[in-house]
């Protein structure tokens, strides 16, 4: 079979988050992002049966992975409008997915496509709307559907064993059930957690900060980085050291197995830091390790 994607929507998102129309919408969808609040317009007949059309949110994902959000509002086009939140192994309109959604009349409800092509299944959950929140989970290959009313206590609406591969597509669907007008939903407080992004298109790098007067280096090999750093410290009001690094946008998490360090000095320190820039007196956060005074986390406002 030959698989039919759509024209990626101009970019309106920050990264990693792009936006695209899945199947033959008949009207072009569109999505921006102002302060973490996505606004999505979405056209399409449905997402049902074995095909999709809808305005797809997302972003790549390898892992288990847990994306929550609020479905601020939702508009009525349709008793089944509907606006949530969708893992999908793929960007083909007959892909396997799993997703949670708001709809107008009809309440919150779990769907899901367990075989490429196959049918679409559905559980219902409370006959609520928006605004609402809606929760996806991953756990290998078992994908779990909730519910909240206010983001903290969560209602298991249903799970299923689906087959995906290791990478999949997460984010936000919205349809209306139409295909000559948009409907338009509003999220806030969207988080993907527990997942691994995938490497980035832009590799590692490294470099000294602060002109140390030893030059440092770093090599990676299977996920273990060797980095060797020289300089006085990252302390004070300026810094030098030996930095591997990545750019991010947004909200991060970084975590990191210290498995050795050279005592070098009872201060000498390894970890990680989140840093605004590679100047000497950088804002940063830094968690760290030394070699004989524990454990710290330092930072420079």
């Amino acid at each position: 079979m030959t698989a039919v994607y759509a024209r990626p929507a101009a970019a309106q998102l920050p990264a990693p988050w792009a936006n695209r129309d899945i199947g033959a919408t008949g009207v072009a969808g569109s999505a921006t992002e102002s302060a973490g609040n996505f606004t999505v317009r979405g056209a399409g007949s449905d997402i049902w049966l074995s095909s999709d059309q809808f305005h797809f949110v997302y972003q790549p994902i390898t892992g288990d992975v847990d994306l929550r959000a609020y479905v601020a509002g939702l508009e009525n086009v349709n008793e089944w409008t509907k606006g949530g939140v969708m893992i999908r192994e793929s960007l083909d309109p007959r892909s396997r997915h799993a997703s949670t959604f708001v709809t107008p009349l009809n309440g919150l409800v779990f769907h899901r496509r367990v075989l490429t092509e196959g049918n679409t299944t559905n559980t219902s959950g409370p006959r609520d709307t928006a605004p609402a929140w809606v929760r996806i989970v991953r756990r290998a290959n078992q994908f779990t559907s909730y519910v909240s009313e206010d983001g903290a206590s969560w209602t298991l609406v249903g799970s299923e064993t689906i087959t995906m591969s290791a990478t999949v597509q997460v984010g936000l669907a919205v349809v209306s059930k139409s295909t000559t007008r948009t409907a338009m939903a509003s999220f806030a407080n969207v988080s993907v957690s527990g997942a691994t992004a995938p490497s980035p298109t832009t590799a590692w790098a490294n470099r000294d900060v602060g002109s140390p007067p030893l030059a440092g280096r770093a090599s990676q090999s299977s996920g273990t980085f060797s980095v060797t750093g020289g300089g006085a410290d990252v302390w004070n009001s300026s810094d030098q050291f030996h930095f591997m690094y990545q750019p991010v946008n947004g909200d991060v998490e970084i975590i990191a197995r210290v498995v050795g360090l050279d005592y070098t000095h009872r201060w000498a320190k390894a970890g990680v830091m989140v840093r605004a820039d590679l100047t000497a007196g950088s804002a940063n956060a830094y968690m760290l390790g030394s070699a004989g005074s524990g454990w710290s986390f330092q930072r420079r406002p």
